[in-house]
């Protein structure tokens, strides 16, 4: 069905104009690709009204991308009942390393998929609407999950009397 996809550009402006109109959502459907419309927070059935207690509430742990090692380690606490040592920096981050088994390796875990986020490029144009319109209530979640992932690892760290790594020790 990628024959069926117009531009890059195209399609982010027509998803624009059905963050309020449901004829244009439907419409949208001739391309045979997912709705973005705040895509996360859907799937998360996230509420901006009862914010970061709300997801707390419902999720044992709320990790965040942009800290993924201690997002990792939070999980693997949270479920295990014991730090690996790979986790524990209480004393300092003596021996960091890329080879934890907690890790993430591309080599070895994509199962052959290339990532191509990191070469997709977006026009300054496409930005805006795409956190205007398009990612408006996911901006938010970003945000809430951040604040409510630090106040869990403050918590844990509290409890454990240790501190998470921000890297895999070795």
């Amino acid at each position: 069905f990628a024959y069926k996809m117009p531009s890059l550009d195209v399609w982010i402006r027509a998803w624009a104009d059905a963050r309020y109109n449901d004829t244009q959502a439907y419409q949208n459907a001739r391309y045979f690709c997912y709705n973005p419309i705040n895509y996360q927070s859907e799937f998360v059935q996230f509420d901006p009204t009862k914010g970061k207690e709300d997801l707390k509430r419902r999720y044992d742990v709320i990790g965040d991308n942009a800290q993924m090692t201690k997002s990792i380690c939070m999980i693997f606490i949270k479920y295990t009942g014991w730090v690996p040592k790979e986790c524990d920096c209480t004393h300092g981050m003596a021996n960091v390393t890329t080879n934890s088994k907690l890790s993430y390796d591309p080599s070895t875990h994509a199962h052959g998929v290339q990532h191509h986020g990191a070469t997709f490029k977006t026009t300054p144009e496409q930005n805006q609407l795409i956190l205007e319109k398009i990612r408006d209530v996911d901006t938010i979640l970003y945000e809430t999950v951040k604040e409510a992932f630090q106040e869990q690892v403050e918590e844990l760290e509290r409890e454990r009397g240790i501190k998470l790594c921000d890297k895999f020790q070795d």
